[in-house]
Order: C-alpha cells, then structure tokens, then sequence
C-alpha cells in the first residue's frame, strides 16, 4: 500500500509537536515529525499524516487547538 504523506499542521514549539503527535498516534494515526530548518527553529515542527487519515487527523486538530492554551510571553529585561 502506497502512503502519501500530507503537511497536517505547523506548531512553533517542539513540545506542542510532540504531544499532537502522541495523541496521534494514539487513534492509531501514523505521523512523524520533521523539523523546517536545524539552523531556524522558529520556523517550526510540521506534524504529517497519510493522505487517507487526513480528516480523522484534522478533527483531532481542532480538539487540540481549543484545548490548548496560548503561550504567556516572557518580559522583556
């Protein structure tokens, strides 16, 4: 069986990567996570699933947004 691969999502932080991840992998989504570019973080982690669990993947994305809080900027020194 053929697995074509789809960006699903870009999280800033490796953290939020890897617990999308593993709640991913625990409905049994096949995914992995790539880091954009070693030299830049800030570019982000991208989250890739296969093609067919795309829409099972993308629901539990949602869930995952509204449940996650947003980041508390630190201040400045």
């Amino acid at each position: 069986m053929k697995h074509e691969l789809t960006e699903l999502v870009r999280f800033q932080y490796a953290w939020q990567a890897n617990i999308f991840s593993s709640i991913l992998e625990q409905e049994d989504i096949e995914n992995f996570v790539t880091q954009m570019n070693a030299l830049e973080p800030a570019m982000g982690f991208v989250v890739y699933v296969n093609q067919h669990d795309l829409a099972s993947a993308q629901a539990l994305l949602k869930a995952f947004d509204e449940s996650t809080p947003e980041p508390i900027d630190e201040p400045e020194l």
